[in-house]
C-alpha cells in the first residue's frame, strides 16, 4: 500500500470515508481523544489534526479512542485491500 499523503487523509476526514477506517486514526490536538476517518464528530481544524498509523501509537501519545466512533472496537479484515 502507498504512504497517504496529509492531503488525502484530511479529505478522508472531511468526507468521512470508510473506506480508510483502519488505515490511519487521528485526533485534534487539543481533544484527548482518536477517532477513524468516518467518524461524525465535528471536523477539526486542518492544522489541530495529528495523525497515527496504529491505535496503539496515539494511545502512547495519551489519547483515549473516541465514544463516538469507537475505534477500539473496530475489527479489520485481513482480506480488504486498501487504497
Amino acid at each position: 500500500m502507498k504512504e497517504l499523503t496529509d492531503d488525502e487523509k484530511y479529505n478522508a476526514i472531511v468526507n468521512r470515508n470508510k473506506k480508510y477506517d483502519g488505515v490511519f486514526w487521528f485526533c485534534a490536538k487539543a481533544s484527548e481523544c482518536y477517532c477513524m476517518p468516518s467518524c461524525k464528530a465535528r471536523t477539526p481544524m486542518r492544522q489541530n489534526i495529528r495523525y497515527f498509523d496504529t491505535q496503539v501509537e496515539a494511545q502512547a501519545a495519551g489519547y483515549r479512542p473516541c465514544k463516538r466512533c469507537r475505534p477500539d472496537k473496530f475489527i479489520s479484515n485481513p482480506d480488504k485491500k486498501w487504497y
